[in-house]
């Protein structure tokens, strides 16, 4: 009962699009070595091989959490350097472990990391301007609540 009341203030403050509010509370980390430094290509494989080791969907989910604040952080500060092109590529890098973590927090439902992968996808937003992520969160969200409002999911 009481996940059902998480998702549902979620979806609302999603759908309301109040939650870009508190993600100006949300600290992206620093990103260590960018791209544009000969030594990414070998921690760009670390972080891949690391989360080939990495079996539960949860701890994964973290890792990819934290990978796409990392890339964020890096393609921002990019941006403001001059490198437009190559932080655009940074920030879809990004998109791409925002997705990887939410579906992997969905398909296990871990709700708490859901709610940290929503203020992480207005963090993006708020960031690169791009609402593809937030729609794609909003709508992980939305099929989240219609599990629990069907009634097969009641009688479990």
């Amino acid at each position: 009962m009481i996940y059902k009341v998480i998702i549902a203030v979620l979806v609302g403050f999603l759908l309301s699009g109040q939650m870009g509010v508190a993600a100006g509370d949300y600290a992206l980390p620093y990103p260590g070595v960018l791209p544009d430094s000969p030594v990414w290509i070998a921690k760009d494989w670390r972080d891949r091989i690391v989360s080939w080791f990495i079996f539960d969907k949860e701890k994964k989910a973290k890792y990819y959490l934290f990978l796409a604040d990392k890339r964020l952080a890096a393609g921002k500060m990019l941006s403001d350097f001059g490198q437009t092109d190559l932080g655009r590529k940074t920030f879809e890098s990004a998109d791409w472990f925002l997705k990887k973590a939410a579906a992997d927090a969905e398909s296990i439902g871990a709700d708490k990391l859901l709610a940290q992968i929503s203020l992480a996808a207005n963090k993006n937003y708020e960031v690169t301007g791009k609402e593809d992520v937030v729609n794609w969160v909003r709508k992980l969200f939305e099929r989240r609540l219609e599990k629990f409002a069907s009634p097969s999911a009641a009688q479990k």
